[in-house]
């Protein structure tokens, strides 16, 4: 899929943009600050309804502005759809084909989207939280079922958390273990038979990126481990991981066992990724996840998804840049933020970004009409 018309309307440094892309590479051109990455990050925000660099909302909002909008028309294996987010403080809308969507549970996926940003080094080295995220995004869009699942064992999670916090008595709490356990079950086991595919997936990515042969392994690590992969046979497991955790959750106030606490285990060379690797390796094992992620979701989807690279080569030497630039060009589309364009890199079109203003290019540096872009 691919991105032929893209309209922006007060969003960050962008008070009106309007831009036409053919597929293939694009690459986004200008000086730091320019709003390279809030163009990618206006994509990001229209396919899954939330940013890559913040939870506020309400900081994408061009300074002075109440609401923002960004409007597109993608093409599909399916035909052209068009799409449109909007955000005001009374909250967000989403439009496909000129119907509203009533939850934005029920948007995601439309428009798939796989980010490579400089962030993603966190993936390695940050906290369980970062590598569940990574699963729940790529997953989300993969599958409504996985959507909902989550949706719904978070719900039942603040539930439950909220009586353990004051000290509500066992009758209260126990009704929502069941459901606790029926949708903890279901999401251990989606996100179970899904590493089993990542860990192939990423280890031959990272082979294609490294210029040396280093083994790489990601493996699923559910909080709750159970004889196999099936809901059936975690839900067992899940129930006595809570009873024996009982007490300590009544003394702690929180629900300590279940799928919010699972993790990915990366490893390279047989070792702990986030305490043995190199940065250079922890670097090349965030993109191999990455173009896992991109190639499992386009398999899934039968429609490769909208790839979006922010200033990832200038953390590469060049042997990985080309490296890299011969892994993607499995995309339909492909949007590559740099100041210059990193070796190997062949895009189709430029778009040039000066102060919120964009300027399209072809290959051959033809300029396109400029549009009506301003700050």
């Amino acid at each position: 899929m691919y991105l032929s018309h893209v309209n922006l309307k007060n969003f960050r440094n962008y008070r009106e943009a309007t831009l036409e892309a053919p597929p293939g590479l694009i690459l986004v051109r200008g000086p730091n600050g320019a709003g390279k990455t809030n163009l990618l990050e206006a994509f990001h925000f229209l396919a899954l309804g939330r940013s890559f660099r913040t939870n506020n909302d309400r900081d994408l909002v061009l300074r002075g502005e109440d609401g923002l909008a960004v409007r597109a028309a993608s093409q599909t294996a399916r035909g052209e759809q068009t799409l449109e987010i909007h955000y005001a403080p009374a909250g967000k809308r989403v439009v496909v084909n000129g119907e509203t969507i009533p939850r934005l549970v029920d948007y995601v996926g439309t428009l798939a989207v796989v980010a490579f940003t400089p962030d993603d080094l966190g993936l390695v080295k940050e906290e369980p939280a970062s590598r569940r995220r990574f699963l729940d995004v790529w997953l989300g869009q993969e599958s409504r079922d996985y959507l909902y699942t989550l949706q719904r064992y978070q719900n039942v999670l603040r539930s439950r958390n909220a009586l353990l916090s004051r000290a509500a008595p066992r009758h209260e709490i126990e009704p929502y273990d069941h459901e606790l356990v029926a949708a903890g079950a279901k999401l251990t086991a989606l996100r179970a038979r899904a590493a089993a595919a990542l860990g192939p997936a990423a280890a031959s990515a990272y082979a294609d990126l490294a210029p040396e042969a280093e083994d790489f392994g990601a493996a699923y690590a559910p909080a709750v481990p159970a004889d196999g992969d099936d809901a059936e046979e975690i839900a067992p497991a899940f129930e006595r991981a809570l009873r024996a955790s009982r007490d300590e959750e009544e003394r702690r106030g929180l629900t300590l066992v279940g799928p919010h606490r699972d993790d990915l285990t990366l490893t390279v060379k047989g070792r702990d990724a986030r305490r043995f690797a190199s940065e250079g390796q922890q670097r090349t094992a965030a993109l191999s996840l990455r173009l896992a992620q991109f190639r499992l979701l386009g398999e899934k989807r039968g429609d490769a998804p909208l790839l979006l690279l922010d200033d990832v080569a200038s953390e590469l030497d060049e042997e990985r840049q080309q490296r890299l630039a011969h892994a993607v060009r499995g995309a339909e589309q492909t949007w590559f933020t740099a100041t210059a364009a990193p070796p190997g890199l062949e895009p189709v079109a430029n778009m040039n970004i000066s102060e919120g203003i964009i300027t399209a290019s072809d290959r051959r540096g033809r300029t396109a009409a400029p549009d009506d872009a301003g700050t």
